[in-house]
Order: structure tokens, then sequence, then C-alpha cells
């Protein structure tokens, strides 16, 4: 679609802004952090305040694991997909496969929000399939390679504003679904909601999303002084940041040590957010801390992972992401042995736990892409990242259900806590050994 508006004069109708003038791809930055948020995040966000509604239904006979079970294959069908997604928008462009998204979560949502209830197996294939598949095509992957495809020089800054953009605005989601529960009295509003939050992310794709600067007339970051190649290349070239001017295929990247010790230093970041998500509230309350306690630290921990977003915008371009991604860990890693080590007169050390999850997490949201696109390149991200992110999702995806069982035969989160703490010390060994070609090379 956007490959053909340069050669039929939209491109060159365009007003084209030099060096100093205002560059489109900010507005492409922050149009990804809101579609990010409404068509990758919404559905999820509104599945766990809204099920849990649902299966009080005296109508509704649905069993409470399968319900959980539910949630987990949502989460895991988001990275098993990835690698078909990843193709996709290699193909056909990330701005098509936001499009395709926004339909197919207002169709899914509607359809959920008449049939969810009608038994198991379609609250299985509606929700944990079908809206799973639908919001991946709309997040991560065609999100993060648009920007990857917009910035060179500013790439690190431009991920993380993005990720700032949705998690400023996610904040207002879970309130304003329960708000709608609660004014409506039914838990299908919430999903009607999905539908109409699909139809305001599709509206800014179709007005604002480009897959490339080419297609306005510009090259990346925004000089059209120079020609495309020569721009780009100067900006790499005063970088202090290795970043590739070859694309190297998913084949090749998949050969570097690089690669691998990208996904080693970020999966253990995975595991401490996930044991987070699975047992840090029930870890704490356990010990006998107050609920009101332990919500006010969630809430910090959000408020925190927002701040590191825009605190490490400057940084990564400047800063090697990988090492960045080392301080990450080193935050993780700490949170997990507070918590292993923690009582329940330690509030403040709880605190700290919250405060260094949030840290450490977001981090590894700006950084974690930013390594793979600097290293390998636009050409093929979506493909190399589709790769990625399922390594992520069914490795950590484990996580939930090892820390569970170890609390089982030993009556305690604590060893999950201290093995993860390991993991994560690994992690950031890992990032300290990625070297970067030489830039006469």
């Amino acid at each position: 679609m956007d490959e053909h508006e340069g050669k039929s004069g939209t491109a060159q109708s365009a007003p084209k802004k030099g060096k100093g003038g205002f560059f489109y791809g900010w507005v492409i930055t922050a149009a990804c952090g809101l579609v990010y948020l409404l068509l990758g995040s919404v559905s999820l966000n509104a599945g766990q305040i809204a099920i849990p509604v649902m299966v009080t239904q005296p109508d509704i006979m649905m069993d409470r694991t399968l319900v959980g079970l539910g949630f987990t294959v949502f989460i895991l069908f988001q990275g098993l997909l990835a690698p078909i997604i990843g193709s996709l928008v290699s193909k056909k462009g990330a701005r098509l496969t936001m499009i395709l998204s926004a339909i197919l979560i207002i169709i899914g949502s509607i359809v959920f929000a008449q049939f969810g209830g009608s038994s198991t197996i379609a609250y299985f294939l509606i929700f944990g399939v079908w809206l799973s598949f639908s919001s991946a095509m709309g997040s991560q992957v065609p999100c993060q390679t648009t920007i990857s495809m917009w910035f060179v020089k500013k790439r690190g800054m431009a991920m993380a504003i993005m990720m700032a953009v949705m998690g400023a605005v996610a904040f207002l989601v879970p309130p304003a679904i329960n708000a709608i529960i609660q004014s409506t009295g039914s838990w299908r509003s919430a999903f009607y909601a999905v539908a109409a939050a699909a139809v305001v992310g599709l509206v800014i794709v179709v007005l604002f999303i480009r897959n490339k600067p080419e297609d306005k007339g510009l090259v990346p970051d925004g000089s059209v002084d120079e020609g495309p190649e020569e721009a780009v290349e100067s900006k790499v070239d005063s970088s202090k940041v290795y970043k590739t001017k070859e694309s190297k295929t998913l084949a090749q990247a998949l050969k570097t040590p690089a690669f691998w010790l990208f996904v080693c230093a970020a999966l253990p970041l995975y595991f401490g957010f996930n044991i987070n998500v699975s047992a840090g509230v029930l870890h704490f309350s356990g010990m006998g801390f107050d609920p009101g306690i332990v919500a006010l630290g969630l809430s910090i921990q959000g408020i925190v992972a927002l701040i590191v977003r825009f605190l490490i915008a400057p940084l990564i371009d400047r800063i090697e992401p990988v090492r960045v991604l080392a301080f990450g860990g080193i935050a993780m890693a700490l949170a997990m042995f507070i918590a292993s080590f923690s009582s329940a007169n330690d509030s403040v050390l709880m605190f700290v736990y919250f405060i260094c999850i949030g840290a450490g997490w977001g981090i590894n949201l700006v950084c974690g892409p930013t390594c793979f696109a600097n290293y390998f390149g636009n050409g093929n991200f979506s493909k190399i990242i589709g790769v990625a992110l399922p390594i992520f999702s069914i490795v950590a995806g484990m996580i939930p259900v090892i820390s569970g069982a170890v609390f089982s035969s030993a009556g305690s989160y604590n060893p999950a806590y201290i093995g993860i703490g390991v993991c994560c010390v690994i992690g950031v060994v890992c990032s300290l050994l990625v070297r970067f070609p030489k830039k006469a090379e």
C-alpha cells in the first residue's frame, strides 16, 4: 500500500523537512505508542477485569482452572505466532499488519461479547487464540519494526519514547474498563469497549502510520539534504553506538553469538517479571503485609517502569543498549534477592523490591528490541525479533508453573526467587560478553 505512494506522487507533494526541521518520524513514534496500546494491550487488560466478572454470572458454568488456562493460552500464542507475524510484516509491511490487527480485534471482541461465555471451547478459541493473535499483530513486532525503519541515529530514543507513550496512557485502561462494567452492569460491555479502542487504533494507523521514511520522501532521522544511503551512513558513522549498515538475514543472525547473548541477557528479566506477576502479591501477602501496602508497591512499580523509559531515552543512542540492559539485570537480581531474604517487618525493602522490578522491566522493554535492531539492521528485523519472542514467551512462560511447584514442595517462593536472581546475574555477564565489529569493518 505504502510502497505505491512514492510512485504516485504523494511522497513528492509531502513537505520535506531538512536538518533542523520537524521530522515526521516523531509523529510515527507517538502513533506507534498509541497503536501498541489500543491494539496490542487493551484486549488482555479488558480480559483480566471482565472475565473474572463473567465467570461469576449464574448462567455461565465455567471451571476456574480452565479460566486461568485461557490466559496462559493467550500469552503463549502471542509468542508462538510471532514468527508468522514477523514474516507478514516483512512481506506486506507493518502498516497493513496493523490494519488487519484492528479489523480482527473489532470482529473478535464483538463475537466474544456475544458468545465468549457460552462454552469453555468458545472462550479458548475466541479469547485465547483469536484475540491473542490479532492483538499480537498490532503490538510488538510491527510497532518496533516501524520505529527501527524510521530511525537510525536516534533509534534508541524513539523506541523509549514509543514505549513511554504506551505506558503513560496504559494507566487509564484498567479503571476505564472497570468503570464501563460498573456503569452497564455487564462484562460484555468491556469487550465492546475493546472493539471501540480498535476502531480508534485503526483510524490512527490509516491516518498517521507509514512503513518507512521513503513513503513520505524522507530518510531515517529526517535528513533530506543528502541521498538516503549517504545520510544513513553518515549518521551511523557519527554514532558512538554500533549500528550495522548492512542488514543480516534471519539465518545469519541465528549463527552469531550476539543473537544468543542478547537472548540470554534479556530472558532472566522475563523470569523476574513473570514470577512477580504470578507470585509477587501472594509472596508478600503470605508474609503478613497488608494488601493495601502491596497494592501501593505495584503502583510504584508501574510508575518507576514508566519513568525509567523516559530517563534512558537519551542514553541508549550514546551507550550500547546491551550494556544498559546489564543494569536492568542488576536491578532485577536485586529484586529477586530482596524478595527471598525480606521479612514481614521490612516494608521499606518490599518497596525497594517493586522499584527494582519496575526499573529492570522498563529497561528491558526499551533496550531488548533496540539491541536486535542495531546489531542486525532493519531489513529482517521483524523476522529476527519474531524468532526471539517465542523463546521469551515459551521459556519464561514456564516460570509461574515452576514457582508454584517450588512453593508446593518448599512451602515458600524463596528458592524460586533465589534461582531467578542467579539467572539474572548470569544474564548480566552475557550482556557484558557481547562484542561489536569495529566501525572500519
